[in-house]
């Protein structure tokens, strides 16, 4: 499936006021040649605060990896991910509910909210939503995938549910590294982004992926810490 960012990243009222869109946003370009060493620049600030303030946060965010845990277990015999849901009928989804497609059919086709809400509600969603207040616009929109790519806390409501075939997702699957995408300008507001994906490991498994939209030029007055919790 196609990279699709949440409503709320297309449309993101920042904590101070600006606006900033993501990826599927005529006015986001990856930054020009010319503006190399700006975006450089950018993607050394985000790379620092992520290393230094985001992976030390879902490192130790117990609640989180609890509902990760927990996700995993209930999903485990789920069937895999694919594109049918978009030619389902209500007869055929009902026949596949204990399937990744079934989740990304209530989400996406049929929008429901109880689904949606069970996502955005968690103990673990809204710590998040307190950590991104406190991030003084450093973080505009976080959200967290099962180890499966599935989606299972998240501060906003996304377009998509599932991830696991997507960049952010299998870049970081199973690995310690984080990934760092190419920082995205959006020179209508004067902001820079990077949505970057961090590898959440409890002990030795591997149980998901947090992605995180930060914005470069509001690290430095990040007041986001590790003890956010």
């Amino acid at each position: 499936m196609k990279t699709r960012v949440s409503t709320a990243a297309f449309a993101l009222a920042l904590v101070c006021g600006s606006l900033f869109t993501l990826s599927n946003s005529a006015a986001l370009t990856a930054a020009e040649p010319a503006a190399a060493s700006s975006s450089d620049s950018a993607a050394e600030k985000v790379k620092n605060y992520t290393e230094k303030t985001l992976v030390p946060y879902f490192n130790n965010f117990t609640e989180l990896k609890t509902e990760l845990k927990a996700a995993n277990a209930a999903r485990k015999t789920w069937a895999t991910y694919s594109e049918d849901w978009k030619k389902w009928t209500p007869a055929d989804a009902e026949k596949n509910k204990d399937s990744f497609t079934y989740g990304e059919y209530l989400w996406s086709a049929k929008k429901d909210k109880t689904f949606r809400n069970q996502h955005t509600s968690t103990k673990a969603a809204e710590a998040m939503k307190e950590f991104q207040t406190k991030s003084a616009g450093a973080v505009a929109e976080c959200f967290v995938t099962d180890a499966k790519g599935a989606n299972v806390a998240q501060t906003a409501v996304t377009s998509d549910w599932f991830q696991g075939d997507e960049e952010k997702f299998t870049k970081v699957e199973n690995k310690k590294d984080c990934f760092y995408p190419a920082p995205k300008r959006d020179d209508t507001v004067g902001q820079t982004g990077v949505q970057v994906s961090i590898p959440i490991w409890d002990n030795n498994e591997f149980i998901g992926v947090a992605v995180v939209l930060v914005i470069a030029e509001k690290v430095d007055s990040g007041v986001a810490s590790a003890e956010g919790k």
